[in-house]
């Protein structure tokens, strides 16, 4: 059995590598940022049986690679909130919270215009359709695997196929993204939106190639833990797989009540932020390196996301092509209305641009999206963009796993049109929040273009 796992991480690091290679040498796909997991599993996807069955592997194997994004997720954001750094109180008085607010309306209008797209086509699809919009938009490929373990954790027959249009709409979020992005940084240069104006062309090399030299290497972490005595990257992946053991025995608990269909990794997020509390309580949360947290999480990543696209259902997703469609078509437009208009009346006027296109960036990929568009714009980092929006996120990611959590159950209450309005009603009030709060409205247009610089005059 366990040289069987081996085998089945052995083929997908192969599809990985193929993946890094095609992102490497291929100038389309370094032109549209995709990471090396996605494109490997897409080919993956069209070797595999699902599609063409070129690579033979036993439909016994093909399940197992459907499951393993429900394992490895798990794992992931039960180490996301190790290491946390929250903003004080004057912060989320000032950019951060507006920050913050314009980031959750985001969120806010994606879960509640998703399902109400899926009360829509409630009778061609089921009873969860709709919700895969923001898990595979603002959640990404790791959401969108995570929503199909926790329907199956429930019993949901469907949870399979949810989990294969949640990959897919996660898939046209990261490419429509990056896309609508960049012609969004294009048009706000042409208006003066910008205020440090960039090109594509002016991201370092490492970036665009997916490498870097090895006189421009970067650290891939401190050095906390003394080799002699534990590596640095066991002792991070002990104290998260231990979490992660505790969190499968705090659940078995609750066997035969309704909170034991509450998903592993929402009480691995409960039992991580006690576990984290609790270090920097006591003075030991120096042991915590942020970087190398990210690196094995990152690593996790990778892995599920191959697997998870090489096991996509194709023809369960084609039998919902045309709502799949209008989720997407309605959710990038609804995304890019947000970060356009609704952004310079949110933001802090000075770098509005800036801060709502890393917004759009998480909000149609991953966080990492955010930060590439954003190095477009403002290469430096010269605004605050990127800190108020680490801060913003940070706060958001202590309660939107939870909303997560229980979001099936919800539906499957009280259906997707009530859930789906009542969303849509909290996205509202956070226009209405931003609008009463003295200092979070802006009134007049934007004059960041009277102040703008090009690229080329910032200081190297």
């Amino acid at each position: 059995m366990s040289l069987t796992i081996l085998k089945q991480f052995i083929l997908l690091s192969v599809f990985l590598l193929v993946g890094y290679a095609l992102r490497v040498w291929v100038k389309p796909l370094r032109k549209l940022f995709l990471p090396a997991s996605l494109i490997g599993g897409v080919i993956g996807l069209i070797l595999c049986p699902n599609v063409l069955g070129v690579i033979p592997i036993s439909q016994e194997w093909m399940k197992e690679f459907s499951k393993l994004p429900g394992v490895l997720i798990t794992v992931v954001i039960t180490a996301s909130v190790l290491g946390i750094k929250l903003p004080k109180a004057r912060e989320l008085a000032g950019g951060v919270g507006r920050q913050f607010l314009h980031l959750n309306l985001h969120f806010l209008a994606q879960i509640g215009i998703g399902l109400l797209i899926g009360a829509a086509f409630i009778k061609v699809t089921y009873q969860t359709f709709g919700f895969e919009l923001w898990a595979g938009f603002a959640g990404g490929h790791g959401t969108a695997a995570m929503l199909g373990s926790s329907l199956k954790e429930m019993g949901h027959e469907w949870w399979l196929d949810s989990q294969g249009v949640g990959l897919t709409t996660a898939t046209v979020g990261i490419l429509g993204g990056i896309i609508a992005g960049i012609v969004m940084i294009n048009y706000a240069a042409r208006k003066g939106y910008t205020k440090y104006l960039s090109r594509p062309e002016d991201l370092p090399e490492e970036i665009i190639k997916g490498y870097s030299r090895p006189e421009n290497a970067r650290s891939l972490g401190k050095q906390i833990q003394y080799p002699a005595a534990i590596e640095p990257y066991s002792f991070m992946l002990a104290v998260i797989l231990v979490t992660v053991g505790l969190a499968f025995q705090v659940r078995e608990l609750f066997a035969g009540t309704i909170i034991h269909r509450v998903a592993p990794w929402a009480w691995g997020i409960i039992l991580m932020a006690l576990i984290w509390f609790a270090m920097c309580r006591i003075g030991l949360d120096w042991l915590i390196d942020p970087v190398v947290k990210a690196r094995l999480m990152g690593m996790f990543v990778d892995f599920l996301v191959v697997s998870a696209i090489i096991s996509l259902p194709v023809k369960a997703v084609m039998g919902y092509i045309i709502p799949i469609t209008v989720l997407c078509t309605v959710g990038l437009a609804m995304t890019t209305y947000i970060t356009l208009y609704l952004g310079r009346k949110m933001l802090p006027e000075q770098d509005w641009f800036e801060r709502s296109i890393i917004n759009f960036g998480q909000c149609t990929g991953v966080g990492a999206t955010g930060v590439l568009l954003l190095r477009l714009v403002d290469p430096d980092f010269r605004t605050e963009a990127l800190s108020s929006w680490s801060m913003a996120f940070a706060v958001t990611s202590l309660y939107i796993w939870f909303i997560f959590a229980f979001m099936p159950l919800l539906m499957m209450k009280y259906g997707l049109l009530k859930v789906g309005l009542a969303f849509t009603a909290l996205a509202v009030a956070c226009v209405v929040l931003g609008r009463i709060v003295p200092g979070w409205w802006n009134v007049s247009g934007s004059v960041v273009g009277e102040i703008r610089q090009d690229y080329s005059e910032v200081p190297k």
